[in-house]
């Protein structure tokens, strides 16, 4: 953001002998920040004294450019220092951390659209679709890249905001016109809304077995009344710093015949250390895939830059032996 903002000046040194200084220099100021409106207008007021002066003038535009140069490089060193602790823990997919640290830059008056994008895309990383909404609307204040806009309007469709989604879509369809997502919003950019007019296939109610605080999701009931799901409920392991939340372990319930459910248990022969989750069963019932973190297996890669170790999801299956 800074170097375009050199370009800039640069660029306006050129057209002072073309167009209005004071119109140019004005019309600049609507579009720079507190700190930087001092030092066009200041550069405004000491190029017009000099400007009859022709070597004078020469030697004011090299120091100005200069100046602006030193400028633009403290104020990035000082971005960068503001942001440092941030954005190692974002770098490092530890996105709640990060969004703590990026949410007291704002408390602090030094948000600017590069921290309320990073506070927004750690938000949506986590699935806090509320918030990363607010911030992503403090984002596009000022010019974003197109991901950013798309960001933005999935949040607003998952809040049911879909005339102001469709409007940020747009915007991501006019930056990037060839991504298949922005062709698929032009062919037909209300086909959330039209779902709404079919028919419901199911019903929603409270089972009574969610945990409060964690997450419970990718439930699927087999032909026997056995419920599966993914939970984070189990307190006692590691926590995946990504969502601050204990890894994923996965769970089974029976069903009665009156519809309860029964007080989940862990499903201890396929659960690890690490994420466990989600899955599918077969049509028989009989088999089960599902995805595992690969740091279970020892197998990773290790980021040299940040000395993370990363793991992939991998497929594995499981299968019923004697009904059990």
């Amino acid at each position: 953001m800074h170097f375009v903002w050199v370009f800039f000046m640069c660029n306006s040194v050129g057209l002072f002998t073309k167009t209005s200084k004071k119109q140019y220099i004005c019309n600049r100021v609507n579009f720079i920040s507190n700190e930087d409106r001092y030092l066009y207008l200041f550069q405004f007021e000491f190029i017009n004294q000099s400007k009859n002066n022709q070597k004078t003038y020469d030697k004011m535009i090299k120091t100005f450019i200069s100046a602006g140069l030193l400028l633009t490089i403290m104020t990035g060193y000082s971005q960068n220092k503001n942001t440092e602790k941030a954005d190692k823990l974002f770098q490092n997919y530890q996105y709640v951390g990060a969004a703590e640290e990026y949410l007291k830059l704002t408390q602090s008056k030094k948000g600017d659209g590069y921290v309320y994008k990073q506070l927004a895309d750690s938000y949506y990383n986590v699935f806090d679709m509320e918030k990363a909404s607010k911030w992503f609307a403090k984002a596009v204040e000022s010019k974003q890249d197109a991901e950013t806009y798309y960001r933005y309007a999935q949040t607003l469709r998952t809040l049911g905001k879909y005339p102001e989604a469709n409007k940020q879509m747009d915007k991501f369809a006019s930056m990037a016109p060839n991504d298949q997502r922005a062709k698929d919003h032009k062919a037909n950019p209300n086909y959330i809304p039209s779902l709404s007019s079919k028919d419901k296939l199911f019903d929603v109610f409270d089972t009574k077995i969610n945990s409060k605080d964690q997450a419970d999701f990718g439930a699927v009931l087999t032909n026997d009344n056995t419920l599966y799901f993914v939970s984070s409920r189990n307190t006692g392991k590691k926590t995946d710093k990504w969502i601050d939340q204990p890894y994923l372990d996965i769970y089974q319930s029976t069903r009665s015949d009156d519809g309860k459910l029964s007080e989940p248990k862990a499903v201890s022969d396929l659960n690890t250390a690490y994420h466990d989750g989600p899955l599918t069963i077969s049509a028989d019932g009989n088999t089960m895939f599902f995805a595992r973190d690969s740091h279970s297996e020892g197998s990773y890669e290790k980021d040299k830059k940040s000395n993370i170790k990363l793991g992939q999801q991998g497929i594995y299956k499981a299968t019923k032996v004697n009904g059990n």
